[in-house]
């Protein structure tokens, strides 16, 4: 209904859906989704982080399956929604000058790292989706495989408005939809950020992490005996911490290094020497 009130003029629209999130309650139209589907262990449902108490069980898989089956219900509403949308855009004949971006806050553990909830630095939390309609410039069934951060969608937006882009530090993600790249979109390298939660204390913990294309270093402060390093490119679900691994000291190193740089670029004291 307001698509078709304001189909004449220029519009800006944020939906932000919820249901996934607990408690999850799907829709009448999706509840028996997924009963039959038989729903699999994740490889590093037993690799436990660091951070866990000794003697540490993550829950019983069979005692979770209701709940991820919820979840998909979930998401799959959310489809529906986000496609009556799209189909709206088609009818309005608005779809060719409509930039539609779907994205999310956050990952989420699905049993992975004997997790649920969010709140580390696997890749399971902190990857987001996102997906772009834009078809005047993005071509259908295009896969870009660059780091994307959602520091970079307010730029991108602007970039597409036509309007100049403010001193922040995301960059517009155009050049990318284009189909172009720059000389660094290979390598480009980011901080990852979590604080301790006073209202969960017992499973959040302050964290610190380099991600790179290809590696991660993990890093809890006050507890460098928890740190943790990954070859994402030869193990890219992280079901081996080579932190300790001779093979993996150099690149070690130098990711503890990029990190210190990072942080003291933004204020914030080292978590570890390189060479520990």
């Amino acid at each position: 209904q307001y698509l078709r009130r304001i189909k004449d003029q220029p519009f800006g629209m944020v939906i932000g859906y919820k249901s996934p999130h607990e408690p999850r309650s799907p829709p009448p139209r999706r509840a028996n989704d997924f009963a039959d589907v038989p729903l699999h262990k994740p490889a590093s449902h037993m690799i436990a982080p660091p951070f866990r108490p000794a003697g540490y069980k993550p829950l019983k898989w069979e005692n979770r399956l209701h709940d991820r089956r919820n979840y998909f219900r979930c998401v799959a509403a959310i489809d529906d929604c986000v496609g009556l949308l799209l189909d709206e855009l088609d009818a309005l004949g608005l779809a060719q000058d409509t930039v539609l971006v779907f994205t999310g806050d956050n990952g989420y553990y699905l049993g992975e790292h004997a997790s649920h909830d969010k709140r580390s630095a696997y890749e399971e939390s902190l990857r987001i989706p996102f997906l772009v309609r834009y078809p005047r410039l993005v071509r259908p069934g295009t896969l870009i495989d660059e780091v994307a951060l959602n520091i970079d969608l307010a730029p991108t937006i602007l970039d597409l408005a036509g309007q100049p882009i403010p001193q922040v530090s995301g960059k517009s993600l155009v050049p990318l939809l284009r189909g172009t790249t720059s000389a660094d979109a290979g390598s480009r390298s980011f901080l990852y950020e979590n604080y301790r939660d006073p209202e969960f204390p017992k499973v959040t913990f302050d964290i610190l992490a380099w991600r790179t294309p290809t590696s991660k270093l993990i890093t809890y402060p006050g507890y460098p005996e928890w740190s943790e390093a990954f070859d994402l490119a030869r193990d890219p679900k992280e079901l081996a911490d080579v932190f300790a691994d001779a093979a993996f000291l150099t690149e070690r190193d130098r990711l503890i290094r990029e990190l210190a740089d990072h942080l003291d670029h933004v204020g914030l004291e080292p978590v570890l020497t390189a060479g520990e």
